[in-house]
């Protein structure tokens, strides 16, 4: 029991339990409602032993995070959205919807001829595998009609560019190793007992007290929020860059995996800064 409830083994289990359900069960079955309380107790209990199981902030993160994330995933996809292989996407959409849903299902389980049989519903076990396991990992559902707005490219001056494989992963697991060093420097090098004092409730507070706030003090707050979105950037690319390596290197097409960031330059009003 023990073992089972190690975080890395969990984090297996729940990717195996959802690609089976997407995979296996049509929408609406009961079964996809009934399994999600033992879905849920399985996580509280877990959260809590995350640090202490992982020994390492980072990587608790990391594990935790995409824990939660995959738990969102299920209710989005699975509970509320109902996406099936039948539908190749999710139910009660209109039949327009539903036709490029199949053609975009058949290209992503690989059938040969994807236009002259788009009304496929058994499918092998592998296909629906394969298909389950996309709907699962793609956040951003590229390449599908419910692909998410402003996904960037690659290339800006080359928008239709695609890396190839062997490319993708050198860069992802460059940047990971940087990121999570830079993740893991900062978590280890941060002293609770000084930050409990530099950040008093009191200091919160900055118009308020302009009179008595110091320039160390300002260039503190300057600092400190410029960390902040630092680390957000490093733990997004560290637990999403992982998923994707694994994901290409399990023999994903790059084409499903574009950057999680556009490029600096294109966030110049708050709409475009946030997508």
């Amino acid at each position: 029991m023990a073992s089972l409830l190690h975080p890395i083994t969990f984090f297996l289990i729940q990717n195996a339990f959802t690609i089976s359900i997407i995979a296996f069960t049509r929408s609406y079955h009961p079964v996809r409602t009934a399994l999600l309380p033992f879905y849920l107790s399985y996580i509280i209990l877990l959260f809590p032993t995350y640090l202490n199981t992982l020994h390492n902030v980072v990587l608790a993160s990391i594990v935790s995070g995409t824990t939660y994330a995959n738990l969102l995933s299920y209710l989005d996809r699975i509970i509320l959205s109902q996406w099936s292989f039948e539908n190749g996407g999710p139910a009660n959409v209109p039949e327009l919807t539903k036709s490029e849903q199949l053609l975009s299902r058949n290209e992503i389980i690989g059938t040969a001829e994807p236009k002259a049989d788009h009304r496929i519903t058994s499918g092998t076990i592998l296909q629906r595998l394969g298909y389950g396991y996309f709907v699962n990992s793609a956040a951003r559902l590229i390449g599908t009609p419910q692909q998410v707005k402003n996904v960037p490219p690659y290339s800006i001056l080359n928008p239709s560019y695609i890396p190839s494989r062997s490319r993708f992963l050198l860069r992802k697991l460059a940047i990971f190793c940087v990121c999570y060093l830079v993740l893991d420097l900062a978590t280890s090098s941060a002293d609770p007992a000084s930050n409990a004092v530099l950040f008093l409730p009191s200091k919160i507070p900055l118009f308020s007290r302009w009179r008595d706030v110091s320039a160390e003090e300002v260039a503190r707050k300057v600092v400190g929020g410029v960390a902040y979105w630092a680390m957000s950037y490093c733990t997004i690319q560290c637990y999403m860059g992982a998923w994707a390596f694994l994901c290409v290197m399990c023999g994903d097409d790059p084409k499903y995996w574009r950057p999680y960031f556009g490029h600096l330059s294109e966030a110049y009003t708050i709409r475009r800064f946030w997508g």
